[in-house]
């Protein structure tokens, strides 16, 4: 999230013909570990109005398509749509704006939840409200939406496999401080190299991913009607 303390990076696996949301698309790696992440590829086509789903691969809201534009957001997307709809009744409601979504351009305070109770209680509500559809954000499904799932594990390398004890690195038993060890015999390049052997490495500060497709790696759901003018 925007305001979390902690360390690491994210990997954000999405569409390349639509722009990511980190928030949403992102997975988060720690350092020190290796993250395996598979992924599966899936393709969804739902119906539009009168259906349920009431699908559409177009803004409704006129004024949270402008909005979005001006954030670079051309297509239509329900994760960018409903951020910006919680952002607007945020700023209607409590008269701030929340980091987790975008902030708006207009001259408003954003909210300090962890110092400002009116604020946690207000930003609070406004989740409420919208989980027991107090309020509506006119923001449906794509009709065509293709999305990737993720699974997720981590676990910790072997000394004898991990990125500190290989390629020249120190093995850990007779280089304790895990300093590179640089073999060359060109005297030129003498000054530099023991400067990078004065480098040390520490695996906290390092991450190692494996991204791969699962052997299913391909879901297609599509939605037809049950009853058509040729079957009544």
């Amino acid at each position: 999230m925007p305001t979390s303390r902690e360390s690491g990076a994210k990997i954000v696996i999405h569409d390349s013909t639509a722009r990511a949301d980190p928030d949403q698309d992102s997975v988060h790696v720690a350092p020190g570990l290796v993250t395996y992440i598979g992924v599966r590829m899936v393709n969804i086509t739902r119906l539009p109005h009168p259906y349920p789903d009431k699908c559409s691969n177009v803004w409704r809201d006129s004024g949270l398509e402008k909005w979005a534009r001006e954030l670079n957001y051309d297509a239509y997307s329900t994760q960018i749509c409903l951020k910006l709809c919680l952002q607007r009744f945020t700023i209607m409601y409590c008269n701030c704006w929340v980091p987790s979504s975008p902030p708006p351009k207009q001259n408003v305070k954003q909210c300090n939840n962890r110092k400002q109770k009116d604020d946690e209680r207000c930003t609070e509500e406004i989740r409420q409200m919208y989980y027991n559809e107090t309020i509506n954000c006119d923001c449906p499904p794509r009709c065509t939406e293709l999305s990737f799932e993720k699974f997720v594990s981590t676990g910790q390398e072997l000394q004898q496999c991990s990125i500190l004890t290989t390629a020249n690195f120190g093995n850990g038993k007779n280089n304790p401080n895990n300093e590179i060890e640089i073999v060359n015999n060109n005297d030129d390049d003498e000054d530099e190299e023991d400067e990078d052997a004065e480098m040390k490495l520490d695996k906290n500060n390092m991450a190692k991913v494996v991204i791969y497709f699962q052997s299913l790696s391909y879901q297609e759901i599509t939605q037809y009607p049950k009853y058509t003018v040729t079957t009544l």
